[in-house]
């Protein structure tokens, strides 16, 4: 099954891409009617944060967790791809945050590769369900302080 990033969860980037758009007529009027270099300074700097935003924005979209029957696999931002046997796995499982948010992750002690799957992915319950059905499964609740590996570290009494 594949699990992709949703577009929905960057609706702030997806926001400041309209706020930027727009500021570039603005900065268009500034450098014609009132001073030009001001004008083409906003402009660069507009054109800049749209870049950034845009590289930044396309490396989540192409993100994606795969499980197969034997095993799970990550795409990370498209510069790394991670593949684990089921058997491999130590341990997955959920963590929930006390802020609110809640997210995956599977540890393999073996290659000593932790990766954490934000809630922002499409099937996110369904990914919960697979990992608990096929790995050792265990629910985390750090604390404020602490994060997710101190914890899991903890846990599994890790170096």
């Amino acid at each position: 099954m594949l699990y992709r990033v949703r577009i929905q969860s960057y609706f702030k980037i997806i926001l400041l891409y309209f706020v930027m758009f727009a500021a570039l007529p603005g900065a268009v009027f500034l450098a014609v009617s009132v001073n030009i270099i001001v004008g083409i300074g906003l402009f660069a700097v507009v054109i800049y944060v749209i870049f950034i935003v845009t590289r930044s924005l396309k490396k989540q979209l192409v993100s994606y967790v795969e499980t197969y029957e034997d095993g799970i696999s990550f795409n990370l931002y498209d510069e790394e791809k991670v593949t684990f046997p089921w058997n491999a796995v130590t341990c997955s499982g959920i963590c929930k945050y006390r802020k609110g948010s809640v997210s995956l992750f599977v540890y393999n002690e073996g290659a000593d590769r932790f990766i954490e799957i934000p809630e922002h992915i499409n099937g996110f319950s369904g990914l919960n369900r697979e990992l608990s059905s096929k790995t050792r499964f265990i629910t985390v609740n750090p604390s404020t302080d602490e994060t997710l590996k101190d914890k899991l570290r903890d846990i599994l009494e890790l170096k």
